[in-house]
């Protein structure tokens, strides 16, 4: 099964996202499935997506990478907001579509608000 792990956000729960994302990724990898996990603000590059869920990457390294983006996070959502940017970030919305599922690693507003799995519902995209 091909299973997008959506996980850090905006919110100020955003690292404890990062941690159930990190576990939630490598238990479902034990299980066998085919998984990707992705930034829902930060997103993840063009090029990546072709490969999203066949990657076996350095996993503890792209969370360290996505921690490190705690301290820009905020400012960088105010700034999209002003700007009439999308909450989500490059190649989200496409992963999650290519998916069999997404799993909501998403603490806080971002994920407990029901402002994410209204647009999942209205594009179909089936989630946790």
């Amino acid at each position: 099964m091909k299973i997008a792990v959506l996980a850090g956000g905006t919110s100020t729960e955003r690292n404890v996202s990062l941690t159930t994302s990190l576990n939630v990724y490598k238990a479902l990898k034990k299980l066998g499935h085919e998984v990707g996990l992705v930034d829902v603000f930060h997103g993840i590059n063009e090029s990546e997506i072709p490969s999203f869920f066949d990657s076996d990457c350095d996993i503890d390294s792209k969370v360290e990478d996505l921690r490190r983006l705690n301290d820009v996070t905020a400012d960088h959502a105010s700034k999209r907001q002003k700007e009439g940017i999308s909450f989500f970030g490059e190649g989200v919305l496409e992963v999650c579509k290519e998916a069999d599922i997404v799993f909501m690693g998403l603490h806080g507003e971002n994920g407990e608000n029901g402002k994410i799995q209204a647009v999942f519902d209205l594009l179909e995209i089936r989630y946790t």
